[in-house]
């Protein structure tokens, strides 16, 4: 894996001829789960895949209650 930057989005170039030429009419399209849009302001409008931010868990009322009653219980509160 030379010369590969993970941190940056996949992007397809050259589709513009082929199957996936599809999504010029929607904006992008979804290969194999993972979701691509054109980027118009490229050269040649690669396909890039659209990073997607992992979802943060939000903490149920009572989690948030019981951890509150327990710092009271310490006296951090």
């Amino acid at each position: 894996m030379i010369g590969i930057n993970m941190t940056e989005p996949h992007r397809i170039y050259g589709w513009l001829n082929t199957q996936l030429s599809i999504a010029r009419h929607y904006g992008g399209c979804e290969i194999n789960g993972k979701s691509y849009a054109i980027r118009y302001d490229l050269e040649g409008q690669p396909l890039e895949e659209i990073v997607k931010k992992p979802k943060v868990k939000k903490l149920a009322k009572e989690d948030v209650l019981r951890d509150m009653f327990k710092e009271i219980e310490r006296g951090n509160w």
